[in-house]
């Protein structure tokens, strides 16, 4: 009985984070797809853009060297591996 109270319970918390956590992306997408529609900015806020674009295009794994090794391009310019 208490197990399938603490089940309940966790299944509660875990999906309304999920949802919480799919709306979260839904609008980090909404507000950095903005300076693609030649929008006009305030400075602060491109600066803000100019921080915040290479951690939502997972440019910041480009710098680990396991990431490196792993994606290797090839000679014709090609991601794939032989």
């Amino acid at each position: 009985m208490i197990t399938l109270f603490v089940q309940v319970l966790l299944r509660t918390v875990f999906a309304s984070s999920l949802i919480h956590m799919v709306s979260l992306i839904n609008a980090l997408q909404f507000i950095f797809h903005l300076p693609i529609m030649s929008i006009v900015f305030p400075a602060n806020v491109m600066s803000f853009f100019s921080i915040m674009i290479p951690l939502v295009m997972f440019d910041v794994l480009s710098d680990v060297p396991f990431f490196e090794s792993f994606f290797v391009a090839n000679d014709d310019g090609s991601d794939m591996r032989d």
